[in-house]
């Protein structure tokens, strides 16, 4: 989060195998997660949910130098296959922390082009608007909303210029 150049924002990490349960048991998988959760250790280059990243971000560049320079911050940050109950996520004190973060410190950064934010799942909760112009680098793209695609727009194609340019960019 600290050095990225595009941050991406969702509702929450799914859980997509036993993998997840079983790299969370290692000793490796808990480092991963305590360098990720520092702010500069880039995503994975293998496994279910580099698999899913990859698949959102293909259209930005090959993963292996997009996963470097792009973030993720989730509303919830609690795995799960699917949010059942969005009240209770955004009850949770973590989620208050990443919503109150993402509108103080994440948002003003976007307006100010300094970072691109680009909203994939769950706009209005993120106090959001699907499809608003906002100023800077901060996007609330149309997206499929079940897994958080872009759709295919001229608008959307524009955005992913702006991406790619971002992520081109040397620190």
């Amino acid at each position: 989060m600290k050095s990225a150049k595009v941050v991406l924002l969702f509702a929450s990490p799914g859980l997509s195998s036993k993998l997840d349960l079983r790299d969370a048991k290692t000793v490796k998988g808990r480092d991963y997660y305590m360098r990720r959760w520092k702010g500069r250790e880039p995503f994975r280059g293998e496994g279910d949910g580099s698999k899913w990243l990859a698949s959102i971000t293909n259209r930005f560049g090959e993963y292996n130098e997009v996963r470097k320079r792009i973030a993720v911050l989730n509303i919830g940050a609690y795995h799960s296959p699917r949010v059942k109950d969005w009240r209770a996520l955004m009850s949770l004190p973590s989620s208050r922390v990443s919503l109150n973060w993402a509108q103080t410190v994440l948002f003003p950064r976007a307006e100010s082009g300094e970072v691109v934010v680009m909203c994939m799942r769950a706009a209005t909760s993120w106090g959001l608007e699907r499809g608003r112009k906002y100023p800077g680098t901060l996007f609330a793209p149309f997206v499929n909303v079940q897994n958080g695609y872009l759709v295919h727009s001229v608008t959307n194609d524009r955005l992913v210029d702006v991406v790619k340019e971002r992520l081109a960019e040397r620190s």
